[in-house]
């Protein structure tokens, strides 16, 4: 339960900075209520695989997209990476259940292969959040920090001007952020 849940709230809390992530959590629930209907009819989910697939596109290629912004080109080649893969996988998978009455047991090889690359990419996934997440909250603590240095020492940072009741003393004050 806590795996179809908590990716849900992740995806909320970055759709408050970013609409594009809103976008992914809308995607997200009708995905998950694809799957259920499919379920309980008895056939394939080939929706809910292209949303997912939808789902991943949006988040790695908005938060690679912040992520270059900041610099961090290393983390947002793995993002891209990552859906691409996914795009791949879910490509291999929808040929392959189009092919089975063709070739039957000979998409075995194939299929298993293309399992063994989506498993590895959910850990690619995993990672590359992670990172990104991290690295997000380092950029934050850095910039706090720089901007509480500033202000103690009387320097306006670029991205950010001191309030006006510090500008109003005569010695610098120290601004807890």
């Amino acid at each position: 339960m806590a795996a179809l849940v908590l990716p849900m709230m992740g995806l909320y809390q970055a759709g408050r900075v970013d609409k594009g992530y809103h976008t992914a959590l809308v995607l997200s629930v009708v995905a998950r209520v694809s799957g259920l209907l499919c379920r309980s009819i008895g056939v394939p989910d080939l929706l809910g695989y292209i949303l997912e697939f939808a789902v991943v596109y949006l988040v790695c290629t908005k938060t690679a997209r912040r992520l270059e912004a900041e610099g961090d080109l290393s983390t947002a080649a793995r993002g891209r990476f990552v859906w691409k893969l996914d795009a791949a996988c879910l490509a291999v998978t929808l040929l392959s259940g189009l092919l089975v009455p063709i070739m039957g047991e000979r998409l075995v090889g194939l299929l298993l292969v293309t399992l063994v690359a989506a498993l590895a990419n959910a850990v690619f996934y995993m990672t590359f959040l992670y990172r990104a997440s991290r690295d997000s909250r380092s950029e934050w603590k850095a910039r706090r920090e720089s901007a509480a240095l500033s202000i103690q020492a009387g320097i306006s940072s670029p991205w950010m001007k001191p309030p006006s009741w510090a500008e109003s003393t005569s010695p610098p004050m120290t601004v807890l952020l």
